[in-house]
């Protein structure tokens, strides 16, 4: 038992140490706890539902057919009720994933749940894998509405045992986010939490007073980012690479270099992949 708690206190100091602040407008952070009644957590399942482990995996985000599925998760929800509680306020936390049926009506559920609450958490993120190449540099639909898109096809018969998104019924994010900040009055009171390898392009991130990079922060996932939402632990992490404002400067300038040229299949696929070039 002293084991097992231990771990769980590592696991949620190295994700912590981690988290870098990247936009903090008028000190809109770290939230106060006293001033809310109501938190809106919005995002695709993957980020905004369930803890964001370090791998491509399903619904429950875990490995496919590996060992080391972690003893336990702690949701985004979770945590900041967690938090919330620790800090004497009984304020609801709703959780909308702006999904579903893959239809507009989707999007303006969240849209209607950030307008009315007081602070509107957006948790959105992408999914690379390796030898994988990111088919953008925006937030991507997840799950992939191709379900044969790239490392997916790697799967082999009776791997996979959750039901596979009909395509189009994915988290449009980057939709998700254009209609959240199109509203002045939610774009003011919302807060983006990324969770991601690297760099995306925010054309958005101009009408947003806070920004923070949480990577992926894993079993403990929930309580790491709303510590530091709240400010029970300083954001203090340094990025180790560098976000462009666009799709085509440094590594990404030509098309030769992201997403490549097409040519042979890799050794877990039939069918060409395309590969960087920087020759």
């Amino acid at each position: 038992m002293w084991a097992y708690i231990v771990l769980s206190q590592l696991t949620r100091e190295i994700a912590q140490q981690a988290i870098v602040l990247l936009k903090n407008e008028n000190n809109f952070l770290p939230l106060s706890a006293a001033n809310l009644q109501s938190v809106a957590l919005i995002g695709a399942t993957w980020y905004a539902g369930i803890a964001k482990l370090p791998v491509r995996g399903g619904d429950d985000n875990t490995p496919f057919n590996e060992p080391g599925t972690p003893p336990y998760t702690i949701t985004p929800k979770e945590g900041l009720e967690n938090v919330l509680r620790s800090l004497g306020s009984f304020a609801t936390v709703t959780y909308e994933s702006g999904s579903g049926t893959g239809k507009q009506a989707d999007i303006d559920r969240a849209v209607a749940l950030a307008r009315k609450s007081d602070v509107v958490i957006m948790m959105a993120g992408d999914d690379p894998s390796e030898g994988c190449d990111l088919p953008t540099l925006r937030l991507p639909i997840v799950p992939p509405a191709d379900i044969d898109f790239c490392a997916w096809n790697e799967v082999k018969p009776g791997e996979y045992t959750h039901p596979r998104t009909e395509r189009g019924k994915g988290t449009d994010q980057e939709a998700l986010m254009q209609a959240l900040t199109a509203d002045p009055a939610i774009a003011q009171k919302l807060v983006v939490v990324l969770k991601t390898q690297g760099m995306v392009v925010m054309p958005w991130l101009d009408k947003v007073p806070a920004l923070l990079e949480a990577w992926y922060p894993g079993q403990e996932d929930g309580n790491v980012v709303a510590n530091v939402l709240f400010g029970l632990r300083n954001p203090s992490g340094k990025l180790p690479v560098t976000f462009g404002t666009s799709d085509r400067e440094a590594a990404y300038a030509t098309v030769e270099q992201f997403p490549g040229v097409w040519g042979p299949a890799p050794f877990w696929s039939d069918d060409e992949a395309l590969s960087p070039q920087y020759i």
